[in-house]
């Protein structure tokens, strides 16, 4: 299944870096890339170990992401004006933000968990600002430190988990990087991006990983 959906997110590349090549311009929001992308959420989600839904009122933090990410679709929508097409990118990274958090929560220290909880309630804040006509120079570099210190509290609180559920850590972090390469610009944006792409590299290899060590015993 994520050979699946690595095909997905190399077919969405190269039709948009052809689109950027022959057009000069991106593509227009939703084109074929975004079924694209669509696809390889959707399999990434259905690769990750199954969890009981009626579960995620006991999860915290997997309510937490999910609540994050709906927050993130929500200033796509105001920020583009394309409600439904961001509601169709939305959801399924909602599912796989949720399903990957319930997976690894049980894993996560508390005290750590509370510093990410705090940098992230403060980036809503100054991203909320920004959307509502706040001073945008001033306001977007601290988005950008927010957005940064938060991924690095998120990896730090996945720590553990990067260990023992490998897959779905990197997933969640994965989500985060594209969730943060959406509400920002220019370099910081492809830098995302790139790292939203070395997390799925990073969860393919221990995957594959995982699958040998099952097969060897």
């Amino acid at each position: 299944m994520l050979a699946g959906a690595a095909a997905c997110l190399f077919l969405g590349d190269v039709y948009w870096l052809a689109h950027l090549i022959i057009r000069g311009e991106p593509p227009a929001i939703f084109s074929a890339c975004d079924v694209a992308y669509i696809g390889f959420l959707l399999m990434f989600n259905t690769a990750l170990p199954g969890v009981d839904p009626q579960r995620l009122r006991q999860r915290p933090f997997a309510v937490w992401m999910a609540v994050f990410t709906l927050m993130n679709v929500v200033a796509w929508m105001i920020w583009t004006g394309a409600w439904f097409n961001n509601l169709l990118w939305g959801v399924p990274m909602l599912l796989l933000a949720a399903h990957s958090a319930m997976l690894v929560e049980k894993d996560l220290p508390r005290a750590r968990r509370t510093v990410f909880f705090a940098l992230v309630a403060l980036l809503v804040f100054c991203e909320s600002a920004v959307l509502a006509g706040g001073p945008y120079r001033m306001l977007a570099p601290l988005c950008v430190l927010l957005w940064m210190l938060s991924l690095v509290q998120l990896a730090f609180t996945l720590k553990d988990s990067l260990k023992r559920l490998s897959v779905p850590a990197w997933a969640l972090i994965m989500v985060f990087c594209d969730c943060a390469s959406f509400l920002t610009q220019g370099a910081v944006y492809y830098g995302f991006q790139l790292l939203m792409m070395v997390c799925f590299v990073y969860a393919a290899v221990s995957a594959c990983k995982e699958g040998e060590a099952r097969h060897a015993v």
